[in-house]
């Protein structure tokens, strides 16, 4: 794979193929993307290599003293190829969108515990062309973790994972100094939405001295002694539908194409996968009769994905005969969430240069005009979203 790089035979000086390739790698986290497309971190190399499937070859290197990337810093300061802007990070991820996130551990030597920087999550943005990696959101866990780590990226903008400390304090006023493993949830404001601690027991095994407690080293060599959290994963138990908004046809629309009106649909996958997967909306009636389907792919690593499903004029009258109907989305995997869309017909909005009848989701306490928001911590939650 190394030696198969066209990127590092023409590199400057001439050796730099050899060095690279006879550095140790250590890789923590290996992504298929795409059929052709797989990316590997390397906590040694402090970098992500992106990999072609097919031919075998390696890409580009992003991060470490090879990367091939320029780094750019929130406040837009550059960094050139080749500074480790992060170090011996964990689960180096794509999440969409050339967006990549990881747990920064920032160690510069995890054995003897020295540190560039505190630990933190971190989710840069990739030009392949240009060849620039800018930092789009970064969050300081306040603390030092030589290894482990996780940072994932949530449907609804936030940020999930562990961390560590490789100090422990019990006599510390900081009620969290004296935690030993922890799971941050953040959101892209950088507020503290939940988070949960885990105390370890001050005893000999895990570096404290029960007689005489005070602050203390809680590794042996890089690895932690007493609790610790390598990943935290979220997931739900069936895809998460955030926006329901059904749009009645014009009626030169309806006659020319026999479409009544189409119900539109934002939805996630239950959890965070690498690949789309296969599912299926249908829009039914209070005894069953479909009135309208379609087939679809959730998008992959928790991007949104959105649907439309056309229902013919006949069924657009019953939808609005009935005044409330369900709709449904499930996965291949028979995971399923059912909701009710309340047909308001004293809406109207003009859109794309036509006055069209806009019907959204109606809910308690919830305006005419709004659309239907599935909390992520398990919900039912709605508020209000203007569409007009």
């Amino acid at each position: 794979l190394c030696y198969s790089s066209a990127k590092l035979a023409m590199s400057t000086p001439p050796d730099m193929m050899a060095t690279v390739c006879s550095t140790d790698a250590h890789f923590n986290r290996v992504q298929q993307a795409s059929d052709n497309t797989v990316y590997a971190g390397s906590r040694d190399l402090s970098a992500l290599l992106k990999v072609s499937k097919m031919s075998g070859s390696l890409e580009w290197i992003l991060g470490g003293p090879f990367s091939d990337f320029v780094t750019i810093d929130l406040n837009g300061t550059e960094y050139p190829a080749g500074y480790e802007y992060w170090t011996h990070q964990h689960n180096f991820e794509w999440v969409g969108s050339n967006k990549f996130i990881m747990f920064d551990n920032g160690a510069s030597d995890p054995v003897t515990g020295t540190f560039d920087h505190e630990s933190r999550f971190l989710m840069i943005e990739v030009d392949e062309i240009a060849y620039t990696a800018t930092v789009v959101w970064e969050w300081s866990t306040g603390e030092e973790a030589p290894i482990w780590g996780d940072a994932d990226l949530l449907p609804n903008g936030n940020v999930v994972g562990p961390s560590w400390n490789q100090y422990v304090d019990p006599t510390s006023e900081d009620e969290l100094a004296n935690y030993q493993a922890h799971i941050w949830e953040v959101t892209s404001e950088k507020e503290l939405a939940w988070s949960m601690h885990v105390e370890g027991a001050c005893i000999h095994a895990f570096g404290c001295n029960p007689e005489s407690p005070e602050r203390y080293l809680r590794r042996s060599s890089e690895a932690p002694m007493g609790w610790a959290i390598y990943s935290a994963e979220r997931f739900m138990v069936a895809p998460a539908v955030t926006s329901i908004v059904a749009t009645a046809s014009s009626k030169k629309e309806s006659k020319s194409s026999g479409v009544g009106g189409t119900i539109a649909i934002e939805a996630y996958m239950a959890y965070r996968s690498s690949t789309a997967v296969e599912a299926h909306a249908v829009v039914t009636t209070a005894d069953g009769t479909v009135l309208g389907k379609a087939k679809f792919e959730l998008a992959a690593m928790w991007a949104a994905t959105n649907v439309e499903v056309d229902i013919d004029s006949d069924s657009w009258t019953t939808l609005e005969e009935e005044g409330t109907v369900s709709v449904e989305v499930y996965s291949a995997k028979g995971e399923a969430t059912v909701m009710e869309l309340t047909y308001d017909e004293h809406l109207r909005v003009t859109s794309r240069g036509r006055d069209e009848h806009v019907r959204v989701a109606e809910c308690p306490g919830v305006a005419s005009a709004s659309a239907v928001r599935q909390s992520f911590d398990g919900g039912p939650h709605f508020e209000a979203k203007d569409i007009a």
